[in-house]
């Protein structure tokens, strides 16, 4: 899902939509990137089994886009499609291990609609006027319901 944190970024969203928790959670994916500081983030939390009460979401940055290190054109985060896979357990102690593959590839989703930023100043903008730009198009993200 196109990220909160810029229109070159995207991010990952678990959400639990049903009636009982997700215990034991844990993702895997068929291939990791070079390691930067999101990966490696990811890493943990991807080896941390977590607790997903129902009706709530973890969301995190997947891709961030190029790098803007001076030494550096690799992108941070996942920037080639990969398999994730999601395992948990249930209430029902009984039931075994639910598991399901996802493929994420970011490059074949077109065009996505992003938050509107407001009117662009003809002269250029003011660090003021820049700041407010981004908490309108913060807003706006708000709206979508994500």
């Amino acid at each position: 899902m196109p990220s909160i944190g810029g229109n070159q970024a995207w991010d990952l969203i678990l959400r639990n939509s049903g009636r009982s928790a997700a215990y034991d959670l844990r993702l895997t994916v068929s291939a990791w990137p070079e390691e930067d500081i999101l990966t490696k983030a990811l890493r943990t939390m991807f080896e941390t089994p977590q607790t997903l009460p129902p009706n709530t979401s973890i969301r995190s940055y997947w891709s961030l886009g190029p790098s803007k290190h001076p030494r550096s054109s690799h992108p941070v985060g996942f920037d080639q499609p990969v398999d994730l896979t999601v395992t948990y357990k249930s209430d029902n102690r009984e039931a075994s291990e639910y598991r399901d593959t996802f493929r994420l590839d970011s490059t074949v989703l077109g065009m996505t609609p992003m938050g509107a930023s407001g009117i662009e100043q003809p002269n250029g903008a003011t660090p003021h006027e820049k700041k407010m730009r981004e908490i309108v198009r913060a807003l706006n993200e708000m709206r979508r319901g994500n």
